[in-house]
């Protein structure tokens, strides 16, 4: 089943025909039925949805139909499965006979708008499907070329005996060298002395070296070639999946 904007084409049978994209299926009707979701007939008559489920719960029972033929499942905005309700032109207008007019009016015009639309064929809705697939694709593709560098340069730098100042690594990893330093410490890999953690040096990923300023010894974090390969790993999966972060501000 295809859910676009509102409006769901329900089949009375179906096959799925695979995408290039691994994990996406399209199903493809092969006849199609306008309906209405409960969720959009919430929105137009500004009831709760958990109550305007309750009323075609109540509905379907007086009417002795398997509601099972017209809940489908979905997923909220964290992520978890939730229950609505597809409902064709009769069962929605026999839901609204208890709704106030200006509920039925709103539901009507919205019916009169996906009444006025043309249905599309399978090989249209397959079409547009792979086009925005395509989009998705490539958009993720330049995300990982832009982060290639970084990638390439943990990769060699991981089995290296040296270490590299922080904000030599920061250089490295192509982000600003004072915004890989707070990163640093935001992500309490460093005090706000910018001293590492004990944890993280057991790790190897950072160490403490002590060299003489002024005739001082200075106890300064360097950072390891596995703590390169880690940060490199970390920062290229940030700039993947939120590119928008303030570490890459320029």
């Amino acid at each position: 089943m295809l859910v676009l904007m509102g409006l769901s084409l329900c089949p009375s049978e179906h096959h799925v025909i695979p995408a290039p994209l691994k994990r996406i299926k399209m199903i493809l009707p092969t006849t199609q039925i306008k309906v209405m979701t409960s969720i959009e007939i919430a929105d137009l008559t500004g009831k709760r949805h958990p109550d305007v489920k309750r009323d075609i719960l109540n509905m379907l029972n007086d009417l002795q139909e398997d509601v099972s033929k017209f809940a489908h499942t979905y997923l909220d905005s964290q992520n978890r499965k939730q229950t609505q309700y597809h409902l064709d032109k009769t069962h929605t207008e026999c839901l609204l006979t208890g709704y106030s007019a200006k509920a039925r009016m709103m539901v009507i015009k919205r019916w009169q708008e996906l009444e006025s639309k043309e249905i599309e064929t399978p090989e249209q809705l397959m079409a547009r499907a792979l086009i925005s697939a395509q989009s998705v694709i490539e958009d993720k593709n330049r995300q990982l070329e832009e982060a290639k560098p970084a990638i390439d340069l943990h990769e060699s730098i991981v089995n290296d005996d040296h270490t590299l100042s922080m904000r030599d690594a920061g250089k490295k990893l192509q982000v600003k060298p004072n915004k890989f330093v707070e990163w640093l410490r935001n992500e309490k890999y460093i005090t706000t002395a910018n001293l590492a953690y004990q944890a993280h040096i057991n790790s190897s990923y950072l160490v403490l070296s002590t060299t003489e300023q002024n005739g001082k010894p200075r106890t300064n974090t360097r950072v390891t070639g596995k703590g390169f390969a880690h940060f490199g790993k970390k920062i290229a999966e940030l700039k993947f999946s939120n590119p928008s972060h303030p570490l890459f501000y320029k």
